[in-house]
């Protein structure tokens, strides 16, 4: 599906050249530009996604598109700067023939210095079929972390994140019980998150979380983004017996 970045414009795939390729309109202050490829192979290029950011105002990210996309089940981390018309491509997560790649998600720090760059996340597969979300970090400057493994031996999938006050989540699906249920890891970049159910009060098979942060006056205190069921608006498909 195509996605919007007030500062980025439109990406989205097209085969006008006789395959997948990323493209983008651009958007400079609500005036739309004209369509650019991004990036074109040989290869599809497929399902491209903008790298999130709470920072769409800071120079940084205003002349600079960030896209993840896959390309022959290796996911790649795109950024096109829109002053020096320059483009740069970093394989984030490399397939072969013991692993593959599914769904994949990442987003920018506002900070500075050294942790200044995107945090990358994936959901790996081996031979077997066992599944882990891994991370990788990539930082301003273009250097890229190892692999690391946030959550392993999963029934992964629905990879979506959330800003909490002061730090991202990541949420995703795994069976609980026969169903599809959803999981958080609390702050995703440090050593050994924590993960927690969040306890949706329905049976069934969850999807397509959508929640939205707020500032909320309350007269208790939120502990643990856990119990975000009770301060935060949200959407979710529920599917319980076919319907």
């Amino acid at each position: 599906l195509p996605a919007y970045r007030p500062t980025g414009g439109i990406i989205y795939q097209t085969n006008e050249n006789g395959n997948w390729d990323i493209a983008c309109i651009p958007d400079s202050e609500g005036v739309f530009g004209t369509p650019l490829i991004l990036t074109t192979s040989s290869d599809d290029e497929i399902e491209p996604k903008y790298v999130e950011s709470l920072a769409f105002y800071e120079p940084y990210f205003q002349d600079s598109i960030h896209v993840l996309f896959k390309r022959n089940n290796d996911i790649v981390f795109l950024s096109y700067n829109h002053n020096l018309n320059q483009f740069n491509e970093d394989v984030i997560f490399q397939a072969d023939s013991g692993i593959t790649y599914t769904e994949f998600i990442g987003f920018e720090t506002d900070e500075w210095g050294s942790i200044r760059g995107s945090y990358l996340f994936a959901i790996e597969a081996n031979s077997l079929g066992v599944k882990q979300i891994v991370r990788r970090f990539r930082a301003y400057t273009g250097n890229l972390s190892e692999k690391v493994v946030i959550k392993d031996s999963c029934d992964c999938s629905g990879l979506y994140l959330q800003y909490n006050y002061s730090y991202w989540n990541l949420f995703y699906l795994d069976t609980l019980d026969g169903e599809k249920r959803y999981y958080l890891i609390e702050d995703p970049t440090i050593v050994n998150p924590q993960t927690f159910y969040v306890d949706f009060p329905y049976s069934g098979n969850l999807s397509l979380l959508n929640n939205y942060f707020h500032f909320i006056i309350t007269d208790g205190n939120v502990t643990h983004v856990k119990d975000f069921i009770d301060y935060f608006p949200y959407t979710y498909l529920l599917e319980n017996d076919g319907e």
